[in-house]
């Protein structure tokens, strides 16, 4: 059976929480509930489908590559936008998770089901506060407030996320420890 996955960098319990309220104000206030389906997260490989009778190849890949990693510091300041749909809360240090990506690529290439097409050779680090259902007209209106909003937080990322999707929301299926 055919299954979608993909790849992250989770927020810490404190941050998670902070963000997943921002998530709920998007909901309330600009009718954007789609970021809820997913728990607060960095993306490292975007959604991908696996035959999940293949799925020890991907674990082999990542346990291999993070037992090289050492743990990362990770900071949020301040929010950004992909016009005309995404708001997020930004990566301050984003040099630090494009070094983590880059050296995760040759692992990623490991796995026959992640089509080269879907390895980027760069990624831009953030955490998606609103996506997808986002109108233009409440994007504008979000941003406009959202623009110039403070907002701060850090944490210590210790792994690396295998998410997997249940057909309504992306659960968090197996973590791989750095060293």
């Amino acid at each position: 059976m055919m299954n979608l996955y993909f790849i992250a960098l989770l927020c810490d319990e404190k941050t998670a929480h902070e963000i997943t309220a921002l998530k709920h104000d998007f909901k309330n206030r600009f009718n954007s509930s789609h970021a809820l389906k997913a728990p607060p997260h960095i993306t490292l490989q975007m959604p991908f489908r696996m035959d999940e009778r293949k799925e020890e190849i991907i674990f082999k890949a990542l346990s291999k590559f993070t037992s090289k990693q050492n743990p990362i510091s990770v900071k949020l300041n301040g929010f950004d936008c992909f016009e005309p749909r995404v708001i997020y809360a930004d990566v301050e240090n984003s040099k630090d998770i494009c070094h983590l990506y880059t050296k995760l690529i040759p692992y990623l290439k490991e796995i026959p089901d992640i089509a080269p097409k879907w390895i980027k050779p760069t990624i831009h680090p953030h955490c998606t506060i609103a996506t997808r259902d986002l109108t233009p007209e409440m994007f504008n209106k979000a941003w406009d407030e959202y623009r110039n909003k403070e907002f701060k937080s850090s944490f210590d990322c210790n792994a690396l996320t295998l998410l997997k999707h249940n057909g309504k929301f992306w659960e968090i299926y197996k973590q791989f420890k750095f060293t």
